[in-house]
């Protein structure tokens, strides 16, 4: 992939001497200056419709204002101490990739500098400015499949990159992403704590849907891998297109599981779209009650406010995080008139609250102006992935504190002299040695840049808001091992745990007929007066005996 992105950079410099960002890319940030600035990229807006529009207009995820939020909280707090970066400022530049994979590369032309030889060029507009960043480093809190692309495209210019939620394990290999690191275990251990869950309560048939794209299909391989290892069996696969794709994936998914209906577990390896569209036709076509989903660590707090049934009995393997108290009591501080320099602040302002900027109007919605404070909205819910976010600042901050110490110290006060030394020594390899308290809990890094921690089991149980999610385990990483608590586990199958296995045991006096799959077998009633034989193979008793009525696997005299 890497080599592709650098030929289509080559052949774009040979045809036009400089980039141009695409203007259906929002040109919105939300910056501030400093000695050494790190770069966030977010999906704010939602994908824009038709070839020539990347992005659209409009807020996609209501939540993503608080990811914007937390790089400023989280920058401005390493400013603040006297023990990191004494005398070196960090800033920071927020900007939106919005939903769209094909947006993520063009934001990264962020990082590409147009020289002044190029206005020189013909074709070229003398009034072109670059929007170019020079940057120290990137933080995101975006999916796999397009911090992989992201990955490909910064490898080319040394810049590191940590990762707040990018799972796939194919992000552990440094011959291919040497500048990546994450504060997250990649899902092989997901995947491992999913199948403990299923080995757990003797489930040895599971069907699996997944998304298309680095995340999902790695997610999904490392289970089918996992599982198959421990003697468990996949009755049914079934896959979502990254793009979302036709409606009608989602009926000829229930339908495949109902073929398979013995398979009462569904594995869900999901983007966060996916899941709400095909919870959607659950609802729709009646299947809540028929299985039990097992959802990966994107399956968090889904969007079923009219549908919440769906929900009950379903259990999810989130990353281990935490609600950080004090950017929680700070983003409530927030309004429209005190964060002016948030671009898209009075946006999120009028869906948090379903209201109107717009004076003399006819809208139905109230005046923006009448809400004063986030607490009043029913819509606003703090994020738990946020001191995952935190968390990659305060990385950044504490490796570039040990790198300057070591090797810059001469340069302190001298901004483009700085900037020279921390891209002359090598940030990643700082950013692997750190460790430290974070937001999350322990951060540090292994040999491949990822962190190392664990899972927390969730579950969603019936509750006067519709659902609620509680706490019913958690997996260890250094252990390997489960711990559940059962008695807080609803059951929406008669309150009893649920058989998801493909065959039941023969009965006495019968063999089993082996079928493709090894959890699968068909059983046979052997004569009366044969001996099952290593549960295979029936065998007629010799004259004078008859099968002996505890076993049926000895003859006995009659």
């Amino acid at each position: 992939m890497k080599y592709v992105v650098i030929f289509i950079l080559s052949i774009l410099l040979l045809a036009n001497g400089y980039f141009r960002i695409p203007n259906e890319l929002s040109t919105k940030t939300f910056n501030q200056d400093g000695d050494l600035l790190l770069a966030a990229p977010f999906s704010i807006s939602g994908p824009g419709y038709g070839r020539e529009t990347l992005c659209s207009d409009s807020f996609y995820y209501i939540v993503s204002m608080q990811y914007v939020e937390a790089v400023a909280f989280a920058v401005n707090a390493i400013n603040e101490r006297s023990d990191i970066l004494p005398n070196v400022t960090l800033g920071f530049d927020a900007f939106d990739i919005c939903l769209r994979t094909s947006a993520s590369l063009a934001g990264m032309l962020h990082f590409i500098p147009m020289l002044e030889e190029s206005k020189k060029c013909k074709g070229i507009p003398q009034d072109v400015k670059s929007r170019f960043k020079e940057t120290i480093g990137l933080v995101t809190q975006i999916g796999s499949q397009r911090n992989q692309l992201i990955a490909n495209f910064l490898n080319i210019f040394s810049i590191p990159q940590i990762a707040s939620v990018s799972t796939s394990d194919i992000l552990s290999n440094k011959d291919d992403y040497p500048y990546f690191s994450r504060v997250v275990p990649p899902d092989r251990f997901q995947a491992q704590t999913m199948v403990d869950l299923m080995l757990h309560f003797n489930w040895s048939y599971y069907s699996m849907v997944y998304s298309e794209g680095a995340y999902g299909a790695n997610g999904m391989s490392q289970v089918k891998r996992i599982a198959k290892s421990k003697g468990l069996c996949n009755a049914y696969l079934g896959s979502v297109p990254f793009d979302l794709g036709d409606e009608s994936i989602y009926v000829e998914i229930i339908q495949n599981l109902r073929r398979n209906k013995k398979a009462k577990v569904v594995v869900l390896f999901l983007e966060p779209i996916h899941i709400e569209k095909l919870l959607a036709s659950i609802d729709k076509y009646n299947a809540a009650r028929e299985f039990i989903w097992i959802g990966s660590d994107t399956f968090e707090e889904p969007d079923v406010e009219n549908i919440p049934k769906t929900l009950h009995g379903a259990f999810s393997v989130q990353l281990t995080s935490k609600y950080d108290k004090a950017f929680i009591e700070h983003y409530r501080t927030l309004t429209p008139w005190n964060n002016p320099n948030n671009p898209w602040f009075s946006e999120y302002w009028t869906l948090a609250f379903n209201c109107t900027w717009e004076t003399n109007s006819t809208d139905p919605r109230p005046p923006c102006d009448t809400f004063k404070s986030l607490t009043e909205s029913k819509k606003h819910k703090d994020s738990p992935w946020i001191s995952l976010l935190l968390d990659t600042v305060y990385a950044f901050g504490y490796a570039l504190d040990n790198l300057i110490q070591n090797n810059c110290q001469d340069h302190v006060g001298e901004k483009t002299a700085m900037l020279r030394c921390v891209q002359s020594v090598g940030l990643t390899s700082y950013i692997r040695q750190v460790q430290f308290e974070g937001s999350s809990g322990p951060i540090s890094f292994d040999e491949n840049g990822d962190a190392f921690g664990g899972y927390t089991i969730k579950h969603f149980i019936p509750s006067d808001l519709g659902y609620a999610s509680i706490q019913v385990g958690s997996w260890n990483r250094s252990t390997e091992s489960l711990k559940l608590n059962e008695s807080d586990i609803y059951w929406n199958t008669n309150d009893t745990i649920p058989l998801s296995k493909c065959s039941e045991e023969c009965s006495l006096g019968e063999i089993r007929i082996q079928l493709e799959l090894p959890c699968c077998w068909d059983c046979f009633k052997c004569h009366a007066n044969d001996i099952v034989i290593n549960g295979s193979v029936c065998m007629k008793c010799p004259m004078l005996t008859w099968p002996d009525e505890r076993t049926a696997t000895d003859c006995e005299l009659i």
